[in-house]
């Protein structure tokens, strides 16, 4: 009886890590797309899951995301740095549609 609960925990376990594994590839994707949209930038998707990662309010949407990838990007190009959101380096191209 002990066997078939620990693996019935584990299923349900193994489904809740791959849905949220789906949604973090949603949005991660969501935002990339999002930033190619708002200022032709597409970021590297270790640079949005990082920038996600960071766990802040401001930071929670694939449209806040982006912008603030697209403001790094803007601000830094200009002066020739790296461009950072919220101390995590932002990685990626500029594309042409």
């Amino acid at each position: 009886m002990k066997m078939r609960l620990s693996g019935i925990a584990f299923a349900v376990v193994l489904v809740t890590l791959v849905g949220c594994t789906t949604t973090q590839d949603q949005t991660v994707e969501a935002t990339r797309n999002q930033a190619k949209a708002i200022c032709s930038y597409l970021p590297t998707a270790g640079t949005v899951v990082d920038i996600l990662g960071l766990g802040l309010a401001p930071l929670g949407t694939a449209k806040q995301v982006a912008t603030a990838i697209c403001d790094a990007v803007a601000n830094e190009t200009a002066g020739g740095g790296q461009p950072m959101v919220e101390g995590v380096p932002v990685r990626g191209e500029f594309v042409k549609e």
